[in-house]
């Protein structure tokens, strides 16, 4: 059961003794679920709590609970009571008829354990008031204490929060402006790149034109003095394997030609003889049909319009 201290602090009764409630200091904030609040560097919040804060904590065993003090009675139980009783009072008789007579009087009763009675209550009044607000500046010092939680570490933990975000979202926006920039340039260079494959096409296949137009203005002297002018070539890229040789030894005996020095350059022009023959049979077709439709000398090269012309003869017929 309860047993009414004051307005304020509560007591339990046990067999034996009383337990006592007064207010607690410095004890953490709870939660919903009856748990520690935290702040910021990992340790609980400290606030104060009212005598019925602190009796809810202790029944259901939350940190902060627990009696603020134990009393327990001993002695006489029975006490003594005097008690004076005093009922004064003045009477008087009228008689105004044979058969009427009127009484009148005053009387006045008096206690001494009423009027102590009406003294203490009086004095339970002014502890009620003076308990009344000293609830009040308690719960003012704890409206106070939310009050500065808020502004120290739970505002300080949104500003942090706020920061960390303003932080990321830049960072995030450097991050898209950076792939951006890389994959313009990419872009960039790789259109150039082509831009430079379609030039350098288009320049292969220009300078192709020009060279099968001068092609063209070949006649036999030309063909001729080109396979001239790339002899010395083949003869230079037959005789490459000898340059890895160190040393050669040559006997010759004096019979012709059969030994001798000239026996190795007579080999080499005996394989640059053979080029025409590796030409032919590399390409299928005959040295001589192809000087044979190579422009004599002489000859000058056909009009475009008397091609088209002899073209469309030839389609005629």
């Amino acid at each position: 059961g309860f047993e009414s201290l004051d307005s304020i602090d509560r007591a339990v009764l046990e067999p034996g003794g009383t337990f006592s409630f007064f207010g607690a200091t410095d004890v953490p904030v709870l939660d919903a679920n009856n748990q520690p609040v935290m702040d910021a560097n990992g340790q609980p919040v400290m606030v104060q709590i009212t005598s019925l804060e602190q009796y809810r904590r202790t029944l259901i065993g939350a940190p902060g609970g627990g009696p603020s003090q134990f009393t327990i009675s001993a002695g006489n139980p029975y006490a003594s009571i005097v008690q004076w009783d005093v009922a004064p009072f003045i009477q008087d008789d009228w008689k105004v008829r044979p058969n009427f007579t009127l009484s009148a009087g005053l009387r006045y009763e008096i206690q001494t354990n009423i009027m102590q009675q009406q003294v203490v209550a009086e004095a339970v009044k002014v502890q009620q008031v003076e308990r009344e607000h000293q609830v009040k500046v308690q719960e003012a010092e704890i409206f106070r204490r939310e009050k500065e939680l808020i502004a120290t570490v739970l505002k300080q933990a949104e500003i942090e929060r706020q920061r960390i975000e303003t932080l990321a979202s830049a960072e995030k926006q450097r991050l898209i402006a950076e792939a951006d920039g890389k994959a313009a340039a990419i872009r960039v260079q790789g259109e150039a790149e082509a831009e430079i494959i379609f030039k350098k096409g288009e320049a292969e296949a220009k300078a192709m034109n020009v060279k099968g137009e001068a092609y063209q203005e070949y006649n036999q002297a030309a063909i001729i003095d080109k396979l001239l002018t790339g002899m010395p070539e083949v003869a230079r890229a037959l005789a490459t394997p000898l340059a890895n040789v160190d040393k050669i030894t040559i006997v010759s005996t004096g019979n012709g030609d059969t030994a001798g020095v000239n026996k190795l350059t007579g080999d080499i022009a005996k394989m640059a003889a053979q080029v025409p023959a590796l030409f032919e049979a590399l390409s299928g077709m005959q040295l001589s049909e192809l000087l044979a439709k190579v422009r004599r000398i002489g000859e000058k090269a056909p009009q475009p319009e008397k091609v088209l012309a002899a073209e469309g003869k030839g389609a005629g017929r």
